[in-house]
């Protein structure tokens, strides 16, 4: 744990704090609800579960990656919890704030940021979320599938007749979780096909394309950046892999220029 230290230079006191513990600017929370809808709410929900990003009321206070979602594994590994100074210093920059994150949104403006703390401040107590009806019935998994039978190349015929009337089941909530991959273990693929672990380690990889000598470049979105994976002879794995571009904001799409065997 982080202590506060204190020096003292002839009668005045100056206070070093253990920068986790800063606290943020009073904001505007009418504002910050706003700016909250307007910006975070198409992720971020602050009411039920559900969403690309994790439920965010009661946040102030809260261990990083201690709701259900899946976190990346920097949040999940943190130790520390959420302060106004950490939510400013995260929202003002997140891959700096805690690198390996793959939240890519940023807000710049530093009334924005403490309006929009001053608003999750607000929000401390757990939602309450409506129970949703029950269905007559088991699913029919004959329709629908199941994972441990779903293999590639296999179809699901779904009439509307087989789904739930309107408004009977709440929105679908069910967000991935990342666990580590048991040894041994790869994806399955369709007869006559395998799969070999080409590059890991990837931070929000969203793009890729195939250079005209058969380099990959790929965009990693939330570290800012583009790498290039050099594929060895066979093809399976890589021979080099290196950060090609970085500093960027938010890359995704990649063209090469000009057009043609040489750009």
């Amino acid at each position: 744990m982080h202590k506060a230290s204190i020096w003292v230079f002839t009668g005045v006191a100056i206070f070093f704090a253990d920068p986790g513990q800063s606290e943020g600017a009073n904001g505007d929370s009418i504002r910050g609800g706003t700016l909250f809808n307007q910006q975070c709410a198409f992720c971020h929900s602050n009411e039920g579960s559900g969403g690309q990003g994790p439920n965010l009321r009661g946040v102030v206070g809260r261990k990083p990656g201690a709701t259900e979602f899946g976190y990346s594994g920097a949040l999940k590994a943190a130790s520390w919890v959420w302060t106004e100074g950490r939510l400013d210093r995260f929202l003002e920059n997140p891959t700096a704030a805690v690198p390996g994150t793959s939240m890519p949104f940023a807000v710049p403006e530093a009334k924005d940021r403490a309006d929009l703390i001053a608003y999750l401040k607000t929000l401390t107590s757990t939602a309450t979320i409506a129970a949703p009806r029950p269905r007559q019935g088991a699913p029919n998994t004959s329709i629908f599938g199941d994972w441990h039978a779903d293999s590639p190349g296999l179809r699901h015929r779904i009439t509307l007749g087989d789904l739930p009337p309107p408004y009977e089941t709440p929105s679908a909530g069910n967000p991935p979780l990342e666990v580590p991959r048991p040894p041994q273990t790869k994806p399955k693929a369709p007869d006559g096909f395998s799969v070999d672990l080409f590059a890991d380690r990837l931070s929000a990889p969203r793009m890729i394309r195939t250079a005209p000598n058969g380099d990959l470049f790929v965009t990693e979105t939330a570290a800012g950046r583009v790498r290039v994976l050099i594929p060895r002879e066979n093809g399976k794995s890589t021979e080099q892999n290196t950060v090609y571009a970085s500093g960027l904001s938010e890359p995704f799409g990649i063209a090469f220029y000009p057009q043609g065997a040489d750009p």
